[in-house]
């Protein structure tokens, strides 16, 4: 009896050194208050630099959004599952590789939509084979410590906001954005004639040149003019030797 009753004092010190251990080795991260100078975009992150409202948002209006977290080459290869636009916010955990952007922008050329929120873009996703350099400038003027990102006003202050200038199908019931203080402007400027001609020519390689089947010139075929009407003697109209393209085809 003496021994069962020790065995059972020895077990409940047992877990109570065991308990200790661990509320001594265990130590709280202190979590670390959202900033806009070092932003979490993932759409799993619900404060005030997170997406997730974004993402719901998209689920509840029946957008269908999903979290893709395969390469960007899945995109040709994904059939019917293809997204028709594909959304990078921010920075990525992992940075995309040459290969996957030129992945990337074929899918683009394929009819995708690829829509990038960013202050500051990859460059090589901003390249096109137009006459056109895309570039994203911040005004470092407006960003200050201090800012709070979940207070609209200190985000906002001293902003105008964007209204569109042309109708388009991206502007359609938008009266107008309202920008942050961080955020970055779009620039685009046009190449010149020297510049362009070097710029196509570094784009396209012997790879991605469109391969195009050779058809057969289509045959012209003539139609016969017919001659002009001529009275007879009793005044009514014939026409004199009068052939018709459908004749000169059953002759054929």
């Amino acid at each position: 009896m003496k021994q069962r009753f020790l065995i059972l004092i020895g077990i409940v010190v047992l877990i109570i050194v065991l308990i200790g251990l661990n509320a001594a080795s265990f130590v709280q991260k202190e979590k670390v208050p959202d900033s806009e100078f070092k932003p979490n975009r993932s759409s799993f992150n619900t404060g005030a630099t997170g997406t997730r409202a974004f993402y719901d948002l998209l689920a509840e209006t029946g957008r269908k959004p999903m979290r893709w977290q395969e390469s960007p080459s899945a995109l040709l290869n994904a059939g019917k599952n293809t997204p028709s636009v594909f959304v990078i916010i921010g920075e990525t955990r992992l940075d995309y590789e040459e290969n996957e952007i030129k992945q990337l922008l074929r899918w683009v050329t394929q009819g995708g939509k690829l829509v990038i929120i960013d202050r500051f873009p990859n460059p090589e996703l901003l390249k096109t084979t137009a006459d056109w350099n895309i570039s994203a400038d911040l005004d470092l003027k407006q960003v200050t410590f201090g800012i709070d990102p979940s207070n609209q006003t200190q985000m906002t202050d001293k902003t105008s906001a964007a209204k569109p200038i042309q109708p388009t199908s991206y502007t359609t019931n938008v009266n107008a954005v309202q920008p942050s203080r961080f955020a970055s402007a779009i620039s685009f400027e046009r190449l010149s004639e020297s510049d362009a001609k070097k710029k196509n020519i570094d784009a396209i390689s012997v790879d991605d040149e469109p391969k195009f089947e050779k058809t057969p010139a289509p045959i012209k075929k003539s139609t016969p003019t017919p001659k002009p009407l001529s009275a007879n003697k009793n005044g009514l109209y014939t026409m004199a030797n009068a052939r018709t393209f459908e004749d000169d085809q059953k002759r054929n």
